[in-house]
């Protein structure tokens, strides 16, 4: 996140230092579990991450290992496939399916055209959930399939976006933050490890 931010600042033109104890993206970034999804219980939620999908979406061209084969929801009591159903209405872009002639599978390998491939939700029903999944069991009454949902190569992403903070002139500075200076409500600067850092902004 420190990453991603001061890269960004520094893309709208500020004069950034970005402050880590760790070398960047090393520390909890180099044990993820790598997964992304659009489909979530609040409006809220969903919303943030589909802007968090657009700027991910935006850097898979530098090569990070980005899919979106999407995410398989399997329902065994009608109510339950209800009530998932139910949350992919409230955010919209829903296609049902009794068969597969208007299904598209998810395609296999790293993301290329974004713009081809399907978002929103397909809710297979009955067999076509099956047909479109062989391996589940026969009792699954449907499932949800969220199509913008996937997989990236969460060190390839990091140094993706550790480059492009550096080439947008982000200066690195290993340490920590043990203090914040403030001059008349704002903030005019830092201590790292006790030496003072100042800053206009």
């Amino acid at each position: 996140m420190g990453v991603c931010t001061a890269s960004r600042l520094a893309d709208a033109g500020l004069d950034t230092l970005c402050v880590t104890r760790h070398p960047p993206c090393s520390y909890t970034s180099a044990v993820s579990t790598e997964c992304y999804r659009d489909f979530w219980p609040s409006r809220e939620m969903a919303d943030l991450m589909a802007r968090s999908i657009d700027l991910m979406e935006a850097t898979a061209q530098g090569g990070i290992g980005l899919t979106r084969r999407g995410y398989a929801y399997c329902a065994r009591q009608p109510e339950t496939l209800a009530k998932a159903v139910a949350e992919c209405e409230s955010l919209g872009n829903v296609r049902h399916h009794a068969t597969l002639a208007s299904y598209e599978p998810a395609p296999a390998g790293v993301l290329d055209a974004v713009d081809a491939l399907p978002a929103g939700f397909d809710v297979l029903h009955g067999a076509a959930a099956r047909e479109a999944f062989p391996a589940l069991a026969d009792d699954i009454v449907g499932v949800v399939h969220a199509r913008r949902a996937g997989w990236v190569d969460s060190g390839r992403y990091a140094a993706e976006i550790v480059r492009r903070a550096k080439a947008a002139g982000v200066t690195f500075v290993a340490g920590r933050v043990d203090g914040v200076e403030c001059e008349g409500g704002a903030v005019a600067g830092v201590r790292v490890d006790g030496r003072p850092v100042a800053t206009s902004t």
